[in-house]
């Protein structure tokens, strides 16, 4: 139930909602009880959770949350050309 200081209902709809866990899901809301999922994925918070740890040997996902904070993110390359060479030099 909404507080009543919030938008009428009528204002709420359409909008996404996007649930993070084991895996990621988006749900398109058109109204009370009306929703769709559209998309999503199996990887998720679980996935990221693992690889840091993997990576990292962070203890807590604080100090996860930490070391992503201190990180500079224009040092990587996430082009899909860059990692497809690094798997497959052919391409």
């Amino acid at each position: 139930m909404l507080p009543s200081a919030c938008a009428a209902d009528s204002d709420l709809y359409p909008y996404l909602l996007v649930n993070i866990g084991s895996g990621v899901s988006l749900l398109k809301v058109e109204g009370d009880g009306q929703y769709e999922r559209v998309s999503g994925s199996s990887l998720g918070g679980g996935t990221f959770w693992g690889l840091c740890r993997l990576l990292t040997r962070c203890k807590s996902f604080d100090e996860m949350l930490e070391l992503s904070m201190r990180g500079d993110n224009s040092k990587v390359c996430i082009w899909l050309h860059a990692t497809s060479n690094m798997l497959n030099p052919q391409l």
